[in-house]
């Protein structure tokens, strides 16, 4: 037995150690334990050296990448604003070149109607000249044996008319003339005058009534002028005062369109009845809501000081950003000196030893780290900064500080109106003006033989107006949230009809000389404030396939249809090109299809279609000067051209920058005779700060020379570019195209990239076909609003 123990000893000496079974673990002492804690602690504080000594390598690199790319940025942005500054100077010299010359045309074309006017002795005086207007209305009104003859007045009505018309073209234009008082004066005695001779021969029809051969019958006599297109005259009268159970009197102007019923408590009414339709406005331009808001600021800048502007809002970002840089520097750096203190500290507990032998150390000083002991790290310092619940704290809102200046001056510039004025910033007046009058029948003359005859008078010797007025106050609206019965509801509307019929219903057919895109509203005119008013015009009502409107009348005089101004607004689509015969431009408005032809100086409408009527196809292919033929078309009804606060009554426009976008209509007014603008759909997102626009080049002579296909347009006030993007594009890009250099304006992108035939035009421009373009261009605004 004790050799075969003694064989099974000597045998394990020679097996492995896994095979002779678990050697028992030697228990460390305190001291070793300790050892291998410091080496440990070494070692982790080897490979956090090491990780620090990376990430600080990695972070100066990256900071001296960062360093570089803008000292590059900002070397790149200082040779910009040189060639920003040098070409838009270039532009600005070419533009007051084009200007200068423009001005000199018109002074040398005003001179010649004066001579031309002067030449042609017909007693008509130069508008322009306050005596001269003066003159001219002292002899008018020392013809007293025309004042009450309605033909020698109809005859007259064309050449006053004529006259108002040079002066309103010279207010408008000339806006800061010193004449300017002066004219307005005279034009105001002169329309004055004018409405004056229409009444007096007004009341010398009602005072000849009975000789009129117009008669209906023995008693009731009509009377009908159409001296068109100055005006309309309609007189209904009864010689015979009616019975005392006749019915309330009612008239009809079938050619006007016209008809008027007064009402109950009028039964027994001996008047007679005018309707004048005026086909001019003379009460518009008296309203205070006719006159523009002031523009902001900014929008009278040229491009010049536009970019110093930017420029310098540009050094300040940078010194904001470097003196914030400096404080974040700062800040990091004493973080980092907090850091090695605190690494320091470390490292001299590490070197005194094992915890046992300092065990008396005062808590939280020289404490070495053991099992079980946690370092803070970026978790807690995230919870510290998210709070003690843990969640993250609410970053203050970003200020969108361009939004809200666009804000404020939208606010600012939206017209204050009185109640029941009607605001002429947000509607238009038109189809002229409807005097509807209750008049006092003279007595009429009697005769007494074949060459005698005799009229009692009284006075006053002329036109007197039957007083009507009838108030009606409509019921208080209902009480927020209070429910009312059917029955209810059904006696109130009844109550309202009974009052209703107190009060004279007037129809009118809308006039076929306006396109009418929605119902218009009436309005009358309020001589004590001088405005347009709604006030006690009742129950408005139209009907779409008569095109007639009715409503009830408290007050009669002076009236007019008013619609809003802004109904083809915004556009759909546009497109400028040059043609064989000169430049189109093509607007799909929200209703209408508009087209102007350009040749030389002058602006035509060459094409108009889904109008409702066929107002304004009279005017198509005759020439105007620009601002003529906006008259025109405002007059009838076709209004493409919003004025600097149209937006304000509008939802969802966003206009550009005002004085980018002036500055690229002339340079689209430039190149007009060599490219082709045209609307994209990314222009309405890019926000009020860019344009885009589709361009390409388009030789009219040879058309295989044409540039086939479109290149998208980016321009903002620092630079025009084309860019790596279409309009079938998934998404925009602002990306320059590549070879694309930096260009201050479109003017001077198209001067290196156009053809020869291309820069030809742009060196050598059509003054005259130049400017006509850029004031339609300005007009309608068709970056703004598409």
């Amino acid at each position: 037995m004790s050799s075969d123990i003694r064989k099974h000893n000597e045998l394990e000496l020679f097996l492995p150690d896994k095979i002779k079974g678990p050697k028992k673990k030697k228990k460390l002492t305190k001291e070793e334990k300790a050892k291998l804690r410091a080496e440990e602690l070494e070692r982790i504080h080897r490979e956090e050296e090491f990780e620090r000594e990376r990430l600080a390598k990695e972070a100066a690199e990256a900071l001296e990448a960062a360093r570089q790319k803008a000292e590059d940025d900002a070397k790149r942005e200082v040779q910009e604003q040189i060639w920003r500054m040098e070409q838009l100077e270039h532009t600005e010299e070419i533009v007051s070149t084009l200007l200068a010359e423009v001005s000199e045309a018109e002074m040398q074309e005003r001179q010649e109607k004066q001579w031309e006017q002067y030449m042609k002795c017909d007693g008509l005086p130069d508008p322009a000249s306050p005596p001269g207007m003066h003159t001219y209305l002292h002899l008018w009104r020392s013809e007293p044996s025309a004042r009450r003859n309605i033909e020698p007045v109809v005859e007259k009505t064309a050449e006053v008319l004529q006259l108002l018309f040079d002066l309103d073209e010279l207010i408008e234009t000339d806006s800061g003339g010193k004449l300017q008082p002066l004219w307005r004066e005279v034009r105001q005695k002169v329309r004055n005058e004018q409405q004056l001779r229409l009444d007096e021969a007004t009341y010398g029809l009602l005072r000849a009534a009975s000789t009129m051969v117009a008669s209906v019958d023995s008693t009731l006599v009509r009377y009908h002028r159409d001296a068109s297109p100055f005006l309309t005259l309609t007189l209904h009268t009864d010689l015979a005062a009616p019975l005392s159970d006749a019915p309330p009197p009612t008239w009809n102007f079938e050619e006007l369109g016209v008809s008027m019923q007064m009402p109950p408590q009028f039964v027994g009414l001996h008047a007679a009845a005018r309707a004048l339709w005026l086909r001019y406005d003379h009460y518009t331009d008296l309203c205070p809501s006719r006159i523009a808001p002031p523009p902001p600021d900014h929008h009278q800048l040229d491009m010049k000081s536009v970019a110093l502007q930017l420029w310098q809002q540009r050094l300040e970002e940078k010194e904001q950003e470097a003196e914030e840089q400096a404080n974040l520097a700062a800040a990091v750096a004493a973080e980092e000196e907090k850091r090695l203190l605190l690494e320091a500290e470390t490292a001299k507990n590490r070197e005194l030893g094992p915890p046992s032998a300092h065990q008396d150390a005062p808590p939280g000083e020289n404490k070495v780290l053991e099992e079980g002991d946690e370092i803070q790290g970026e978790d807690e310092v995230c919870k510290e900064a998210e709070g003690e619940d843990g969640e993250e704290k609410e970053e203050p809102p970003v200020r969108d500080e361009e939004a809200e200046r666009q804000k404020a001056e939208t606010e600012a510039m939206i017209k204050e109106t009185q109640p029941h004025e009607l605001n002429l910033r947000k509607m238009a007046v038109l189809g002229g003006v409807l005097h509807l009058d209750l008049l006092e029948q003279p007595p009429q003359p009697r005769e007494l033989n074949k060459n005698l005859s005799l009229t009692v008078l009284s006075e006053p010797l002329s036109l007197q107006k039957v007083h009507y007025y009838v108030m009606y106050v409509p019921p208080p609206p209902p009480e927020p949230g209070k429910k009312r019965l059917p029955e209810e509801i059904e006696a109130e509307i009844k109550l309202q009809e009974l009052e209703f019929e107190k009060i004279a219903q007037v129809h009118i057919s809308l006039p076929n000389s306006v396109l009418w895109f929605e119902p218009p509203i009436v309005v009358g005119w309020d001589e004590k404030n001088q405005y347009w008013s709604t006030e006690d015009l009742h129950d408005l009502k139209f009907f779409e396939e008569k095109q007639l409107l009715s409503f009830r009348a408290g007050r009669l005089g002076p009236l007019a249809l008013a619609a809003f101004k802004y109904t083809n607004l915004p556009y759909q689509t546009w497109e400028m090109k040059p043609t064989p015969n000169g430049i189109v431009l093509s607007i799909t408005a929200a209703v209408v299809l508009v087209e102007f032809s350009f040749k030389d100086g002058l602006v035509c409408l060459s094409q108009l279609q889904n109008g409702s009527t066929a107002a304004l196809q009279d005017q198509i292919g005759i020439y105007f000067k620009p601002q003529k033929l906006i008259k025109i078309m405002r007059l009838g009804g076709v209004d493409v051209f919003p004025p600097h606060d149209a937006h304000c009554y509008m939802s969802a426009v966003a206009p550009k920058q005002r004085t980018p976008e002036r500055h690229l209509y002339q340079c689209m007014a430039f190149a007009a005779k060599s490219h082709c603008f045209a609307w994209s759909r990314w222009n309405l997102l890019a926000g009020m700060s860019k344009m885009v626009l589709q361009m390409k080049e388009i030789n009219v002579e040879d058309k295989k020379k044409s540039q086939a296909e479109y290149e998208m347009l980016l321009v903002t006030s620092q630079r025009s570019s084309v860019v790596q993007c279409t309009e079938v594009s998934q998404s925009f890009s602002d990306e320059p195209a590549p070879g694309m250099k930096f260009y201050a304006d479109v003017l001077h992108l198209l001067l290196e990239h156009g053809s020869a035939t291309a820069k030809s035009h742009l060196k050598n421009p059509e003054v005259a076909l130049v400017n006509t373009v850029f004031t339609i261009l300005d007009a309608t605004k068709v970056l703004s609003f598409s």
